[in-house]
Parts: C-alpha cells; structure tokens; sequence
C-alpha cells in the first residue's frame, strides 16, 4: 500500500471523486459527488456557502472521512480504510479561510517548522527554504516578522509558502480570501495565479467569480451538496445550462 502511494502521490495526481457522500448528525452535506480535477490545473469549485464546498476539501486530505465513497490521488485511493494519513498528509498542502499561523513564530519559522518536523531538514537548510518561499510569495523583506505585524493578505501569503514549504503534489484553498478586506484579496489572487501558471494542481472552493474564469481549467458548481454543474470556465460562466446554476450567477453578478 505504501509504496503505491508513494507512486501515485509522487506523480502529478488527477484527483477524482467517485459517489462521495458525507452527512453530520444525519444531515447530508455531500450527496454522491463524482468529478475528476485534472492534474497540473486549477479546479475551482463555486457555490452558495453551505453548499458542502470546505467538507469535500477537508475529505482529500481526510480531515473529514467520507461515509462512502471513494476519492484517488492518481491511482491511491486515500480515502480506504487503513491508508497512512500522515504519509497522505504530507503530499497534500491546505490554505483555510483563517491563517492558522502560529501567532509566537515568525513568519520564516511559521514557514520552516513542518519541513525540518515532519522531512527532518536542518534548520539552517528549513530556513533557508522559507526564505525562498517567502521571497516567492513577496514577503522576503516580512521573514522576522511575527503574525499580528502582518495584514490579513500577508498572513495568507505566508500561509500559502507554508503550503508549498512541503513540496506537495495538490493543493487545496479553502475561500483563502473570504476572511480578508477587499483592498487585500488581489495580492492573494495574483499569488495564486502565478502558482497555477506554474501547473501545480490545485483545487480551490472559491467565491471570487473572475478569478475562476480567469484561472480554473474546471469549474465545478455545487449546491446543496451535490454536482449540479461541471465544464471549462466559458461554459459555465457564458453558456449555464441549469436554473440553479443561472440564479446563482445573477445573484453573484455573473450574468
């Protein structure tokens, strides 16, 4: 098993959902969810909140289990029984909604802390990591600086090396700018554009319409947790073919 993992993980994974259903205290929250994100591309899932959008997210990395089900990392099924999460974990990045920073680290040691405990770098070769991770995300000049120094969108840059800080195969964006003033949202958008032009997979539940048309090779609209509507983002946004999806772009302003 592991070693499949390991194969499947390692390479660029196709990340595929088949009949995913979840409920809370049995309540429904995903109804037998079935698309496929592509790998190397950016899937952005779109939807009114509530819709079940953060649960399927946090079921990748199995923050939450499925009931039934089955979700593939490329050939690895990580949502069998037994599967060693921390080994899942560990390939898979998740940005939430809050920062999740720790508030006594710095922002180069908020950056480094999972490389040198989880890989065992040396903390010289963990920082110097961070630092080329901060200088990506524009925050070079902000390593030292402790998370209450920083603006929202600067915790949620930092938050997004930390991600990457793992060399993760996916990763996941939990409304990564539902949290922060609209002055900030764009400097986290423009991060995020670049990593897809760079063909990490990604999947992102996202309220930020232009930025899925823009970016997302799929656009997936869920309500009330099921698919109700998947295609390339013209499709989705200039031809929508179900009512639920068309009021849904009027109240957002699409349409």
């Amino acid at each position: 098993m592991t070693e499949e993992m390991e194969v499947g993980i390692d390479s660029a994974p196709t990340v595929r959902f088949e009949e995913v259903c979840k409920s809370f205290n049995s309540k429904a929250v995903l109804s037998g969810i079935t698309f496929d994100a592509p790998a190397m591309s950016t899937t952005c899932i779109i939807g009114p909140s509530g819709s079940g959008k953060t649960t399927l997210l946090r079921c990748v990395n199995r923050l939450d289990t499925p009931d039934s089900g089955h979700i593939y990392l490329g050939d690895v099924d990580v949502s069998a029984p037994g599967i060693p999460l921390e080994q899942v974990r560990a390939k898979i990045g998740m940005v939430f909604q809050s920062f999740n920073l720790f508030p006594h680290l710095s922002a180069a040691d908020n950056v480094s802390l999972a490389p040198r405990v989880v890989r065992g770098l040396s903390a010289e070769e963990a920082t110097e990591k961070a630092l080329a991770l901060l200088k990506r995300v524009g925050l070079l000049e902000f390593a030292a600086a402790k998370p209450t120094q920083l603006s929202g969108g600067q915790q949620q840059r930092v938050a997004i090396a930390r991600a990457l800080a793992m060399d993760p195969r996916l990763i996941l964006f939990d409304e990564p700018t539902s949290a922060l003033d609209p002055e900030l949202v764009q400097e986290v958008l423009e991060v995020m554009g670049e990593l897809s032009r760079e063909k990490i997979t990604m999947i992102v539940a996202t309220h930020e319409m232009r930025f899925a048309r823009q970016i997302a090779g799929l656009v997936v609209f869920m309500d009330n947790g099921v698919v109700v509507e998947q295609g390339p983002p013209a499709e989705i946004f200039e031809h929508p073919k179900s009512p639920r999806l068309i009021n849904f772009l009027g109240q957002v302003g699409v349409l």
